[in-house]
């Protein structure tokens, strides 16, 4: 099997790119754009999902988990931050859930913080829930990184043979 793209380096996305002394997420993993995974992700690390998860992805400690446009969650995703680009269909939970234009996310949502654009969907059940970690920062949606800003930084170049 060919990959399309060759990784130099992980992906480095800012929680808050505002402040120079702001903390980065490192996303490690990447769940392709022609992906079609099933089953259950557990990781300790960020991850963007630019293809289809159909099971849960679980993010442990203060990860943050990035749907892009592309993306597809069908079942449960529950991560210390999620922003949302793409689709989730099912469970959700975060301390801070930031729901992009055009995203779209139904189901049942627990969220500590919560932040909608305008143009964005969010349908079902909807709860807020009580803080347990008081060191989780929120997302600023106007601060949050976008999925061209947040891929570009991972330094993929195309194999020669598929340019």
């Amino acid at each position: 099997m060919k990959w399309p793209f060759q990784r130099k380096q992980p992906i480095v996305a800012p929680v808050d790119p505002a402040p120079s002394d702001a903390p980065r997420t490192t996303l490690t993993t990447v769940v392709a754009r022609s992906a079609n995974f099933t089953g259950d992700l557990a990781l300790t690390e960020g991850a963007a999902i630019d293809g289809t998860v159909e099971g849960s992805v679980t993010l442990h400690g203060d990860a943050v988990l990035l749907i892009s446009p592309t993306g597809i969650v069908k079942g449960r995703a529950s991560a210390a931050r999620i922003i949302v680009y793409g689709l989730i269909d099912g469970q959700v939970s975060a301390a801070s859930l930031l729901i992009r234009k055009g995203a779209k996310v139904s189901g049942k949502a627990s969220y500590e913080n919560l932040a909608i654009e305008e143009g964005a969907e969010l349908s079902g059940q909807v709860s807020k829930t009580p803080s347990d970690e008081a060191n989780v920062l929120p997302i600023d949606p106007l601060r949050a990184p976008r999925p061209a800003e947040t891929f570009a930084r991972m330094g993929a170049e195309p194999i020669a043979a598929l340019r």
